[in-house]
């Protein structure tokens, strides 16, 4: 079970990056499984696949993702999905 878990946190780490690089091509992103890509970035994604992995693969709906993207330094946005209903947070 412990390698059906890595690979499919990596699975889902990569569909996240490959989609947010289509569309934010001079950002970086941070994972579990990924480190920075382009560190001089001002703009970094850190992400957080799948929290409750467990629960993903045993069909159990009690797990997120979780998205952060800061920019200069600080926390610019949080996107946080349970139950398949997205959750956003703002902060100036």
């Amino acid at each position: 079970m412990e390698a059906v878990v890595r690979e499919t946190d990596r699975e889902c780490e990569d569909l996240i990056v490959a989609d947010l690089a289509r569309q934010f091509p001079d950002d970086s992103f941070l994972g579990k499984v990924r480190r920075l890509r382009t560190p001089q970035a001002s703009a970094v994604w850190v992400i957080d696949r799948i929290d409750g992995t467990h629960d993903f693969l045993t069909g159990i709906p009690v797990w997120c993702v979780s998205l952060g993207l800061v920019v200069g330094g600080e926390l610019a946005l949080g996107i946080s999905t349970i139950h398949l209903r997205p959750l956003f947070f703002r902060r100036k």
